[in-house]
């Protein structure tokens, strides 16, 4: 959640949000911190609200289904990838999620 560095009052979308514990950390961070969990796989869903009750978080916003599939608008993913040794070699192993800002201020998570 550092990194991510929550301020009272910002939305957070994340996306693919498995089990939602992203989302809930973001709230349980500061009471004003709103957060959507936006997951398609539809037998995720009882989990996410189960742990949102459970953990104190029962305003957590739900969506089923792919975010960009049900409102629209335009999605940005990039990629960080950091050099690692691969054998005799130098490759290249890809990084978690990246944060974006959202036009409506809020953050994203993928």
């Amino acid at each position: 959640m550092a990194a991510l560095a929550p301020t009272p009052g910002e939305l957070l979308w994340d996306v693919g949000a498995g089990c939602g514990s992203i989302s809930i950390e973001w709230m349980r961070s500061n009471a004003r911190c709103r957060a959507m969990a936006i997951e398609q796989n539809a037998s995720r869903l009882l989990y996410i609200a189960d742990n949102a009750t459970t953990l104190g978080t029962p305003n957590l916003q739900i969506i089923e289904g792919k975010w960009h599939e049900r409102v629209g608008g335009d999605l940005t993913r990039i990629a960080i990838q950091r050099a690692e040794p691969i054998g005799k070699f130098l490759g290249w192993r890809g990084m978690a999620g990246v944060l974006l800002k959202a036009p409506n201020g809020g953050i994203i998570v993928m």
